[in-house]
């Protein structure tokens, strides 16, 4: 274990991992740069999970802090309820299944300091239990694709403390994408060209994706048979029944920083009628979007027939979020 350390954080949600969690915790013990404090909160484990925790504990105990829970909460709960002991200025939260690169920590935290963001990542390979090995890039995206659900993944980033503060403005809210919504609303964020995590993807995790909601069994669908299925339900009057609270917290996010900020109240319009989910208000929302879009230097040098298809489209994109996020849930 390498003696140089920083002021961070390490933030790991474990349950049922024991497959993995070895090389993880390795992975993440051979930085080059050190944690302050390793802080693991196990979600009631019912293999031996907590077995392998309590062996690293007692090798290293002043730097791993174990918690277990006495029922199970799920991985967004038990993520927040990890966050509650920090004490470190800086956080890099952590999967109990991936490998860390020896260099993760160092790059993010130095790219972190020099740069003067609110947030840091990195790059990654998601590794498939066939054996591919793919390079994967989570760009930080500007606000307007926040606002319509794309965030930094969790366990590639690195953010101050203070970030944990916009947890606590709305209900819900994954802490990924509330900490990516806190970047771009202050100093922005940045990733790294180092590709510093290997990302599993296994039939054992125990994320969303292998649950009976798997968003993948959409991705085919085109974005006019998702409008057309959110049209019928939103006349129908069904849509309250399937509208998630996520539009409310970007909507609370962004008008706490919007009340020293002027540029962001254009995008907490385009929240609240993201929020509201009426067909007028949908519509509001995509001319919103429109003209942001219609600012930035790659949409002014479109041809008028891109510009078009591209106004059409942003039109559409709020139909096709609300499909994407919620109504998988109700059909």
């Amino acid at each position: 274990m390498n003696s140089m350390k920083a002021n961070i954080a390490v933030v790991l949600a474990t349950y049922n991992g024991e497959k993995f969690l070895c090389e993880l915790l390795d992975s993440v013990l051979s930085q080059t740069l050190m944690p302050k404090e390793i802080i693991i909160q196990d979600d009631n484990s019912n293999d031996c999970t907590w077995s392998i925790l309590t062996k690293y504990k007692n090798k290293y105990p002043h730097l791993i802090h174990l918690y277990k829970n006495e029922c199970n909460l799920g991985a967004h709960n038990n993520f927040l309820k990890a966050f509650q002991y920090v004490t470190a200025d800086y956080i890099a939260p952590c999967d109990q299944d991936d490998i860390w690169m020896p260099e993760k920590l160092e790059r993010s935290y130095t790219a972190l300091k020099k740069g003067q963001y609110s947030l840091v990542a990195c790059k990654e390979h998601i590794y498939y239990e066939d054996g591919r090995m793919i390079p994967h890039n989570y760009p930080m995206p500007p606000l307007e694709d926040i606002i319509l659900g794309h965030s930094v993944a969790g366990h590639l980033m690195i953010v101050p403390r203070s970030a944990l503060n916009v947890l606590k403005i709305p209900k819900r809210v994954t802490y990924d994408f509330g900490f990516t919504l806190y970047a771009a609303c202050n100093y922005g964020g940045s990733v790294i060209d180092y590709y510093g995590c290997i990302w599993r993807r296994h039939s054992a995790v125990v994320t969303t994706e292998y649950s009976n909601h798997n968003p993948s069994q959409f991705e085919y669908i085109s974005k006019w048979q998702k409008l057309f299925k959110v049209l019928k339900l939103t006349m129908r009057g069904e849509h309250s029944m399937v509208i998630a609270n996520r539009e409310n917290a970007i909507h609370q996010i962004i008008a706490h920083f919007s009340r020293s900020k002027q540029e962001l109240r254009v995008y907490d319009k385009l929240a609240i009628n993201m929020m509201k989910q009426t067909p007028i208000s949908l519509l509001r929302a995509g001319l919103i979007l429109s003209k942001i879009k219609s600012r930035t230097i790659e949409y002014r040098n479109y041809s008028l027939r891109s510009k078009i298809a591209n106004r059409l489209f942003n039109l559409c994109q709020p139909y096709v979020y609300w499909y994407d996020y919620h109504l998988r849930d109700a059909l």
